[in-house]
């Protein structure tokens, strides 16, 4: 019994050694330790003087501020009532950064510990009500950071990264807003040599595949059409002239398909094969911004004009990482398609050889539109769940401050009690009672918090599957363009 008496007085010394100062003393209750068979106490008071002498001292005390009055306090059932708790008179200059970062390390400093004694000493020498007790207590003590801390959490908003979707629906191919790259098709007029027999190739064959494998990179792309090999060599003036015929017949902007087509109606011509001077001025309309630019060429034969298209790719290909040549020969031989292939090793595309109007078609979809389909496809993702964890941890991060707060909000409300206690101020099932009080608060805090994470959970969860569900059907319309964009045309489409 004996040291737990001693255990008592050592308590009661720790909490207010900070309050005093300047000579002056605050109350103590110092058990009798040579009568254990009873609970007979001396209190030890200095005279304190009236409650005028009271309100002299907080007037000169700076930095704590008491109301007289006490004030019925509501009970807590939402964010909203949260939000709209008024600040505790002892704790108003308590900072948000405060509370989260010293819950456990100084709840309260020696002058709100004094000040809190002396405001419960007054109001138990008037009653003994646990509820009033408790509504002091909270007049006291609350925090005034709520508002701020709550409305930040309520403002997060996830992060999720948007994905990469290009429109695909036909009414909005004059429409486009971005573009994520350029491409630049490269066509030998050469190829209008070759005669329709047989289901074999004619430059209208190519013409309406070309149109349509633009049609679909010109949803994300800007486009151009550069076409080589269109003048007439009869001559050896007529030779000079073919050599530079290179002519950006549709020029590098947003894809308008009757404007692409009306580009290739006027185009003829049986002349020789410029390759390096076309892909010269592919480059040079390539510009030097930092973006992916693709060169797609269709060409009947190698370089008849003594260029070096391999320095010409070289030059392209130094430009930007993000960029590559892609080629489809026609009917060509094989040293002709070896030259090709080599071109398309050099620009890290890819090199096909067709021979008739079907391989064309399915080259240009199969190969060409499904590998830049692909890509698409490879950019575009919804939200997984490792995603949805890192915004879920985000937000997190902004509740646990509202948890810190009413952590610390309770210590100090814990420590009031601790007063009231070791004072001996009221009874011990008074101060249990108001415990009870000060944890039902807290527990009810901590749900309304817990309901506030739910439902920003869900809120970051619908957010993720609304993208999920837009992806999906995007994927959708690109599988079906690709089906229907290289399907047999019938006469009605065939407008060259």
């Amino acid at each position: 019994m004996f040291n737990k008496k001693m255990v008592s007085i050592c308590i009661i010394c720790l909490l207010f050694l900070g309050a005093c100062n300047n000579g002056e003393k605050v109350n103590t209750v110092i058990k009798n330790p040579n009568n254990e068979t009873n609970n007979n106490q001396t209190e030890v008071k200095e005279e304190k003087g009236n409650e005028q002498v009271n309100e002299e001292k907080h007037e000169n005390d700076p930095g704590i501020e008491t109301s007289s009055e006490s004030e019925s306090v509501s009970k807590i059932n939402s964010l909203e009532q949260m939000k709209e708790q008024k600040s505790g008179s002892l704790v108003q200059d308590a900072t948000p950064q405060f509370e989260v970062e010293n819950s456990a390390i100084e709840p309260l400093n020696s002058n709100q510990i004094k000040a809190m004694i002396e405001e419960l000493e007054k109001l138990t020498n008037e009653t003994a009500d646990a509820t009033e007790i408790y509504n002091k207590i909270v007049q006291l003590l609350r925090s005034p950071n709520y508002k701020e801390i709550i409305n930040r959490a309520e403002n997060f908003e996830p992060r999720f990264d948007k994905p990469f979707m290009p429109s695909v629906s036909e009414e909005d191919n004059n429409d486009v807003q971005s573009n994520r790259g350029k491409a630049i098709i490269l066509l030998d007029a050469k190829s209008s040599m070759l005669l329709s027999q047989d289901g074999q190739l004619t430059l209208e064959t190519i013409k309406n595949s070309i149109t349509r494998f633009a049609k679909i990179i010109g949803q994300n792309n800007e486009v151009s059409l550069i076409v080589y090999g269109h003048k007439n060599n009869n001559s050896e003036t007529d030779h000079v002239q073919a050599c530079n015929a290179v002519e950006e017949m549709y020029p590098m902007g947003a894809f308008d398909e009757e404007q692409f087509k009306q580009s290739l109606r006027t185009i003829e011509g049986n002349g020789e094969s410029p390759l390096s001077q076309a892909l010269k001025k592919a480059e040079e309309i390539s510009g030097e911004e930092d973006e992916e630019v693709s060169i797609y060429v269709i060409s009947n034969g190698a370089e008849t004009c003594n260029g070096d298209p391999v320095k010409e790719i070289k030059t392209f290909m130094s430009k930007n990482v993000d960029r590559s040549v892609h080629i489809i020969g026609l009917e060509v031989d094989e040293d002709a398609g070896d030259m090709l292939k080599e071109l398309s090793i050099l620009g890290k595309g890819s090199y096909y050889s067709v021979k008739n109007e079907e391989e064309l078609k399915n080259i240009i979809g199969e190969k060409w539109l499904k590998n830049y389909i692909d890509l698409a496809l490879a950019h575009t993702k919804a939200p997984g769940p490792w995603e949805i964890l890192d915004e879920y941890n985000r937000f997190d991060e902004d509740l646990n401050q509202i948890r810190e707060v009413i952590k610390t909000e309770k210590s100090r409300y814990d420590q009031a009690v601790q007063i009231l206690s070791l004072e001996k101020f009221v009874d011990q099932s008074i101060v249990d009672q108001v415990s009870e009080l000060i944890i039902e608060e807290y527990r009810n805090k901590l749900d309304i918090i817990s309901e506030f994470r739910t439902n920003k959970l869900e809120e970051i969860d619908q957010e993720a599957k609304d993208i999920r569900d837009q992806v999906e059907e995007w994927k959708e319309q690109m599988q079906q363009l690709e089906n229907l964009a290289f399907a047999q045309p019938n006469s009605e489409h065939q407008v060259f």
